[in-house]
């Protein structure tokens, strides 16, 4: 039921602002997860997520920005805390909003708090840097002003 609600807003979505639609993330389940996160190698950000978490919510413009803007280097994928629950569980969604960085198939790092478009790029650099390699999506300054 969850899942068709979700499915018939981003069909809505595409009718209305056909270029908006194509900034969000896809929305995979468990087999979904596995071809595109965890079959995949380098950079991968899976959300956790569901239409009730405030905080979800508040993220959706940062990562539909980073989608749009990096997704080609770094693809970006949601999960349905509530359809998936066990699973997301099992990957180490435990609660929301939390944001998985995997590298290679496996999950390197997590964020548990809404983060920025800043943010999630100076995440996955601070990430390469550490794996030997150059930033892979251009470095976001910090905002002096908050």
């Amino acid at each position: 039921m969850i899942r068709t609600l979700w499915m018939a807003l981003f069909a809505l979505c595409a009718f209305i602002a056909p270029a908006q639609a194509s900034k969000l993330p896809p929305l995979l389940d468990p087999a979904g997860v596995k071809e595109h996160i965890l079959d995949r190698k380098g950079f991968v950000i899976l959300e956790g997520w569901a239409y009730w978490c405030e905080a979800c919510v508040q993220a959706l413009p940062h990562l539909e920005e980073f989608h749009a803007k990096n997704g080609d280097v770094v693809p970006v994928y949601m999960i349905d805390f509530d359809e998936h629950k066990e699973f997301v569980k099992s990957i180490g969604i435990e609660r929301l909003p939390t944001f998985l960085l995997f590298y290679d198939g496996v999950a390197i790092d997590k964020i548990t708090t809404v983060p920025s478009f800043g943010s999630l790029s100076r995440w996955v650099n601070r990430h390469a840097r550490k794996l030997g390699m150059d930033n892979v999506v251009p470095h976001v300054p910090r905002n002096p002003n908050g």
